[in-house]
């Protein structure tokens, strides 16, 4: 399952039969690409500079993309918890996990911090984790999806995790002839996701 990205289209038009949830997903990707070394593992302290300084460009991007500004919403006013991203209308909460590849990452606590915020009295109905290349395979073990169905079936919140995608590498960059490009073939993916509910977004 993936959102699929054009790479010619206007992600700030409103008629996008996209949301604003999977817009910004698209948003990511492009970003994700467009920085260096972005999908190279950087260590402690250096990978988190790394981290925020992805996510300022893409908080920047999507204020410009929707005209407000979606990110750093309050989750529980008593913990002092913040989301990454919240969109209200859809009652979404988007959180970049970029640990979620590991065997000890913040998958258990980005959740505790939407059951927090659903008992606070936020409406919120789904949880997008986004994170690296492994994430979806780390997140298909049977103790992260029995967490997924038991935050599903108590609370109503289904957890959906997106992966981003390394860019392509070009057949003349591996010593083979360029294919020629499809002229009807627009899209390409970007972001492979697992769901808790078992939905496909396009």
């Amino acid at each position: 399952m993936h959102v699929t990205d054009c790479p010619g289209a206007d992600l700030a038009n409103p008629t996008s039969d996209l949301m604003k949830p999977e817009r910004l997903c698209v948003l990511a990707q492009r970003i994700a690409e467009q920085t260096p070394d972005f999908f190279e593992k950087k260590g402690p302290g250096k990978g988190d500079h790394a981290t925020a300084a992805f996510v300022r460009s893409l908080r920047e991007a999507a204020r410009g993309l929707f005209g407000a500004d979606f990110s750093e919403k309050s989750a529980c006013t008593s913990a002092g918890f913040r989301f990454d991203f919240l969109f209200p209308e859809e009652a979404v909460a988007i959180e970049f996990a970029f640990g979620l590849h590991n065997p000890i990452s913040e998958f258990e606590r980005d959740i505790f911090k939407c059951l927090l915020a659903i008992e606070d009295g936020c409406p919120v109905k789904k949880l997008m984790l986004i994170g690296k290349p492994g994430a979806i395979a780390r997140l298909s073990a049977p103790a992260p999806k029995a967490i997924m169905a038991l935050v599903k079936k108590q609370s109503d919140l289904t957890v959906e995790v997106f992966e981003l995608q390394r860019p392509p590498v070009p057949a003349e960059v591996i010593g083979q002839p360029m294919a020629k490009p499809d002229e009807n073939r627009k899209s390409t993916p970007t972001a492979e996701h697992l769901s808790s509910s078992n939905r496909t977004h396009h």
